[in-house]
């Protein structure tokens, strides 16, 4: 739908108004500064969405009136009536048949896309993450479970490399093992036993060697006894030359033998502690790789993910933290530029209502409007334009003094101003507007503004 009618009465700075819309051109609303078109636009807004205008009646009146008329193909299927006193907005909604709709501005919401009515709601969004999930809910693109993925890959990947660098760490202060190492320390207990078997021998050999010498000496002294001492001496001599006793080598080498199995099993445990930490590191470095493959695999889906979304215009990208066009960010991006997104993405929501507003219009270049034009037809929208310009042009909706002053350049008799209806007499219901004074036969334009409905015969491009 589009709006085939709109008139207005005593808001902000238009005193009155009644434009028709020609069919398949922009609505362009020039003027000078302080002379009504932003009034019309906010009149708009005020009507279908209720913005709260502050100040909204005109100064010197009581009352403000806004009703425009809804449809498709000339076919008018809605009428709403905003009724402005200063006790509060009124608003009623008819359909063709002329029944109210309840609820008329949950009605008009459903109707309206934020930003598809006025798309330089996209433009002056200044939060950029905010611009970003806007245009994520327009293309139908749902990140939350990837990023969600990804949130948890990086902190898998975050504790893989903490754990991959401590084990790294044990690992370079964990010193390997000399080469010819054995996998297992020798036992202690055989060579202990022999150790001190050894040293038993060794003390019985230093005693009997110490008996020897006081039984030499006492044989001359008891001779009554040397037959006993000789027998002992000779036995004790057999049992020294049978017995094979250990050489003081012998006993050196079989203690050099024991510290140097202390060496073999302080170094057995210490390859025993390297080949750990050895396997912890290389598992840990699986780890790590697996996490980051993770998290490569999910940042991939995102971005195929994106990839595949279908954006409201070419050049257009979704970035890390905001939108870009181009290869620009938002915020960087020219006025036009601004606008010609803004109005793709507006396009884009697809809303019952397709009409546009368009405040900026003097900012816009020729390419900017050419390519908006064949946009609107295209997808088949309805624009409203306010441009600054002092003097009337070949066409459009020229304001003078709150009133259409020229229509396509030709003047139009101004009306005498309409009686007002005594507010107090208004209704205070939210959803029943006081009743607006009827249109009269003949618009303040004349004719219904009938030159807004003549082609354009001419081939100048109407911007």
């Amino acid at each position: 739908m589009k709006i085939l009618q709109l008139e207005i009465q005593g808001v902000k700075r238009i005193r009155a108004a009644h434009i028709e819309p020609a069919t398949g051109k922009p609505v362009i609303l020039t003027g000078d500064n302080a002379q009504g078109k932003s009034s019309i636009l906010d009149a708009i807004v005020e009507a279908l969405q209720n913005k709260g205008l502050a100040d909204p009646i005109q100064h010197g009146r009581t009352k403000g009136t806004i009703k425009i008329c809804l449809g498709q193909n000339g076919e008018i299927e809605y009428e709403i009536l905003r009724s402005i006193t200063r006790k509060g907005s009124y608003l009623t909604v008819r359909d063709a048949t002329g029944n109210k709709v309840q609820s008329p501005q949950k009605f008009l919401d459903d109707l309206i896309g934020a930003i598809a009515f006025d798309p330089h709601e996209f433009a002056r969004i200044k939060d950029s993450k905010r611009r970003r999930e806007l245009l994520m809910e327009i293309t139908g693109l749902n990140l939350s479970t990837i990023d969600e993925s990804i949130k948890a890959a990086e902190e898998k990947r975050k504790l893989a490399k903490k754990a991959k660098a401590d084990a790294e760490a044990t690992l370079k202060n964990t010193p390997a093992a000399p080469a010819g190492t054995p996998d297992e320390a020798p036992s202690f207990e055989a060579v202990t036993d022999e150790y001190q078997e050894l040293q038993e021998k060794a003390r019985e050999r230093k005693r009997l060697m110490d008996d020897a010498e006081p039984l030499k000496a006492s044989i001359a002294a008891l001779e009554e006894q040397i037959a006993a001492k000789k027998a002992e001496l000779k036995a004790n001599e057999e049992t020294l030359a049978a017995t094979k006793w250990p050489t003081v080598e012998e006993i050196d080498a079989k203690r050099a033998e024991g510290v140097n199995l202390n060496a073999i099993a302080d170094a057995v445990r210490a390859k025993h502690a390297h080949e750990a930490a050895d396997l912890d590191y290389k598992a840990k470095l699986k780890a790590a790789a697996a996490a980051e493959k993770a998290v490569e695999t999910t940042r991939a889906a995102r971005e195929e993910a994106i990839s595949n979304a279908k954006m409201p215009i070419e050049g257009l990208e979704l970035a890390d933290d905001d939108v870009l066009y181009n290869g620009v960010i938002f915020e960087q991006l020219s006025t036009a530029e601004q606008v010609r997104v803004s109005f793709a993405i507006a396009v884009a929501q697809n809303p019952t209502l397709r009409v546009a507003l368009i405040r900026e219009g003097a900012l816009m270049n020729r390419e900017s409007w050419g390519w908006m034009d064949e946009l609107c037809a295209s997808e088949d929208f309805q624009l409203w334009i306010e441009k600054f310009q002092e003097d009337p042009g070949d066409v459009g909706f020229h304001i003078e003094d709150g009133e259409i002053a020229y229509v396509d350049g030709k003047e139009i008799e101004k009306s005498a101003p309409e009686p007002e209806e005594d507010p107090e007499t208004a209704s205070d219901g939210a959803q029943e507007s006081p009743q607006a004074d009827s249109a009269p036969e003949t618009s303040p334009l004349g004719g219904k503004a009938a030159a807004s409905k003549e082609a354009d015969e001419e081939d100048e491009a109407w911007w």
